[in-house]
């Protein structure tokens, strides 16, 4: 026998002593056991009614979609939630404050018979403009808030991101003992409806001339970019004079070379809003359409069809003349020598 088939023989038997040893062994007998029951198993699977094997189906299907739903809506609900936290209003914040010592801590004090006139300025503290209202409380029937007719009735209003508005305000205590009021802001967004309870006007003086600027006139007949301003625009400004509407009736003559405006037939305390508008052609020409009593108005570009009759009209230069053709519902400008504007009052018939 050759030395290589002695060295297979030996291995060979090696294996086989080392196999008798296994199989002697407690791991042997319990891997035996773990597939003599996997087997069984198996066959009993095999042989099972029709029935039976779609019940087995059936619940696995039910128990796997089950889960599935219930992992699903837990995902749904916390999605929820987070979408309601991003879209969550929260509370507005303003701050409120005045060189007015009277003002302290949202209280104004007032002396007894006496009338306090404060600015009190409104600062948002929000990302975006919202609108604000000023009110007041008190429990004594003494005590009066206006708005000053000095400025316009801004008691209510819209304010810029981390913008500030000044509110001119009246406290008049007509008792004969010192007395208080408070005040609050309340804020909303754009879209929400705001009012103030301070709704009356205080005239510091007889005669309250307010003066504006803006720069168009937009769809809706109001005054596009309107700014109240301390003193007549200068000739060179690049605005010309509009018109004034009063709160009572009255006949407004503006002078354009001598930048001056005479208000004449007053018989009573009056507030007036005096316009200039920013010039961009060399003539315009608008229509203010005011009711039957000539103390509201709107404004439009052109010619009213009907319900209106004319009454008369002005331009902005001393030299320009304007003159209504009631035939073609026109309104003529002659002796136009610089840049003009002309304005054409209507009142209407009902």
């Amino acid at each position: 026998m050759s030395i290589v088939r002695r060295f297979i023989n030996k291995v060979i038997l090696f294996f086989k002593e080392l196999y008798k040893k296994y199989t002697k062994s407690k791991m042997h007998s319990f891997l035996k056991k773990r597939i003599k029951a996997i087997k069984k198993a198996y066959k009993k699977f095999r042989f099972l009614d029709k029935t039976d094997l779609k019940f087995y189906a059936i619940t696995g299907f039910v128990g796997v979609f089950c889960t599935f739903i219930a992992t699903t809506y837990s995902i749904f609900t916390v999605s929820k939630t987070l979408d309601a936290a991003v879209i969550t209003i929260a509370k507005l914040n303003f701050t409120m404050s005045s060189t007015n010592s009277a003002l302290d801590n949202q209280v104004v004090t007032v002396p007894a018979n006496q009338t306090v006139i404060m600015n009190i300025d409104i600062t948002s503290e929000n990302a975006e403009q919202t609108k604000y209202a000023l009110n007041y409380a008190t429990n004594d029937p003494n005590i009066k808030v206006y708005y000053s007719e000095d400025y316009d009735n801004n008691m209510a209003g819209i304010v810029g991101a981390g913008s500030t508005v000044t509110l001119r305000v009246v406290f008049v205590n007509e008792g004969n003992t010192d007395s208080s009021a408070n005040l609050n802001v309340a804020g909303g967004y754009v879209n929400n409806e705001l009012t103030s309870n301070i709704t009356e006007g205080y005239y510091e003086s007889d005669i309250v001339v307010r003066i504006n600027t803006f720069d168009s006139i937009t769809n809706e007949g109001g005054f596009g970019n309107k700014t109240q301003v301390s003193t007549f625009p200068s000739a060179d400004s690049g605005y010309v004079y509009y018109d004034t509407h009063c709160n009572e009736k009255a006949t407004p003559q503006w002078s354009n070379s001598n930048r001056t405006l005479n208000l004449n037939n007053i018989t009573k305390r009056i507030s007036c809003d005096t316009y200039f508008k920013k010039l961009e052609n060399d003539i315009e020409i608008y229509y203010e359409l005011r009711d039957k009593d000539g103390l509201h108005s709107t404004r439009a570009t052109s010619v009213p069809a009907s319900g209106y009759t004319f009454q008369s009209a002005h331009c902005s230069n001393d030299d320009a003349v304007p003159s209504w053709d009631s035939t073609n519902n026109k309104l003529s400008v002659t002796n136009i020598k610089e840049k003009t504007l002309c304005v054409a009052l209507f009142n209407a018939n009902s």
